[in-house]
């Protein structure tokens, strides 16, 4: 995981978060309807990870509330690689 802050504007950042991991990968034909409620990219009875579905909508939709935009890249058994960008007021200091 990294984070990144760039200035957006005079009062503003654009705080980047990427996630990363070498596990299975997701196919490509399948990336369009991970961000949809209960849906999983492996759908069979004998697939070998489990979960709801409920966690990549539950992200999309609190990113885009922010403001921000999530993407994801992935290739089949090499890995997936999820990014988040969201703009934020910045801080005063004292």
């Amino acid at each position: 995981m990294s984070v990144s802050i760039y200035p957006y504007s005079y009062q503003t950042n654009t705080v980047t978060f990427t996630l990363s991991d070498s596990g299975i990968g997701i196919a490509p034909e399948k990336l369009d309807k991970i961000f949809d409620p209960f849906v999983q990219a492996d759908a069979s009875t004998t697939r070998k990870f489990c979960g709801t579905g409920l966690g990549l909508a539950i992200v999309k939709q609190f990113v885009v509330k922010m403001g921000g935009e999530l993407t994801v890249k992935s290739e089949e058994n090499k890995g997936i690689r999820y990014k988040f960008n969201m703009v934020v007021l910045k801080l005063s200091t004292c």
